[in-house]
């Protein structure tokens, strides 16, 4: 079985090249070629890069040894070793297949986003009709997904009428009125070109709980807390603050590096894992996340209330913290960016 360390020397004598020239052209010390090459040490994937492109090794055979060295380094003598391996194996197999999902998921959201595109800017008048009914359908829709049981057209009579809906309760009136306002809120930061920060996250959470819970409107919580129908459990108070911190980091870290959907669905995941808030997280993670698509340029994503709908949604949340479906929600954010861009392509005409 080919080695590391015999690839690395035969390959060297065959390029007629001495060690000290190899560490002139890699820029690795010559003691340390020395060791690589007697098997004492391990390059590091740098080294390993730059040792490759200094002997002009051509495709990925290098790199693949030296994986396949890493994982047997890992597994030592252990005797369920291969079975670890075999899992693995499907392990990678399934995620390498959710990757081309995904790029071939994306490759059409961008085409659809074309399209839209080339219909830009549209009319003032037209533009404002479009978002103030798609503002009705979302706050009615993402309120739908906590148990709210205004209907669409109670909604709008609520948020555009300032009527009262008898039967319904006030919290139900003021979840309506609150979600309205954190959609304009959001447009607004969009408008004024405004970072998006722990502090603007903070913002929208208090618009969700304004006169209903006034004491947790805008506050990390101060308890543990259970979701109802979900393994996870939610970190303790204590940490949240440094998650929190995580969270934004991710983000300024991944915004010029990822695809703006894969960043908005990611940061919806990852802050309703936190479970920051005694009240209102999925809300406000659903605001976060279009906050980010919609700043990117693209329509917001409006998950339906609708029982079929909202199980896909939950369903795609709870698999995603499994090792082997980590894509889950990504996939399933696309998928429903998808129906937004066709829904406006089809309202502009």
């Amino acid at each position: 079985m080919e080695n590391l360390k015999d690839i690395l020397r035969v390959t060297r004598l065959e390029r007629k090249e001495t060690l000290n020239t190899l560490s002139i052209k890699s820029g690795v010390a010559v003691a340390v070629l020395n060791k690589f090459e007697n098997g004492i040490r391990v390059p590091n994937r740098m080294q390993l890069e730059a040792i490759s492109k200094a002997l002009k090794i051509k495709g990925n055979h290098l790199k693949t040894v030296w994986l396949a060295e890493k994982i047997l380094y890992q597994i030592g003598e252990d005797e369920d070793g291969l079975g670890a391996l075999k899992l693995a194996e499907s392990f990678f197999n399934y995620k390498i297949k959710k990757n081309h999902t995904i790029a071939a998921l994306l490759i059409e959201v961008d085409k659809l986003k074309k399209k839209l595109d080339k219909k830009r800017p549209l009319p003032k008048a037209q533009l404002k009709n479009l978002m103030g009914a798609f503002k009705i359908d979302y706050t009615y829709e993402s309120n739908k997904i906590e148990g709210n049981t205004l209907t669409l057209q109670e909604t709008a009579m609520v948020v555009d009428k300032g009527i009262t809906i008898g039967g319904k309760s006030l919290n139900e009136h003021l979840e309506a009125l609150n979600h309205s306002e954190a959609f304009d809120f959001i447009l607004e930061i969009v408008k004024g070109k405004s970072e998006i920060t722990e502090y603007n996250l903070l913002q929208i959470h208090a618009i969700i709980l304004k006169s209903i819970d006034k004491e947790n409107a805008g506050r990390y919580r101060g308890l543990n807390v259970r979701i109802g129908g979900s393994k996870h459990s939610p970190p303790e108070p204590y940490l949240i603050r440094p998650q929190m911190e995580d969270l934004f980091n991710y983000f300024d870290m991944m915004k010029n590096e990822i695809h703006p959907l894969l960043l908005a669905a990611d940061m919806h995941y990852k802050l309703v894992t936190i479970h920051p808030f005694i009240d209102g997280n999925g809300r406000t993670s659903r605001l976060l996340m279009n906050l980010i698509a919609y700043q990117y340029g693209y329509p917001m994503i409006n998950i339906s209330g609708s029982q079929e709908s909202r199980m896909g949604y939950y369903k795609a949340l709870e698999i995603t913290r499994e090792p082997e479906q980590q894509e889950a929600f990504r996939e399933f954010i696309v998928k429903e960016a998808i129906k937004s861009l066709k829904n406006w392509l089809k309202w502009v005409g």
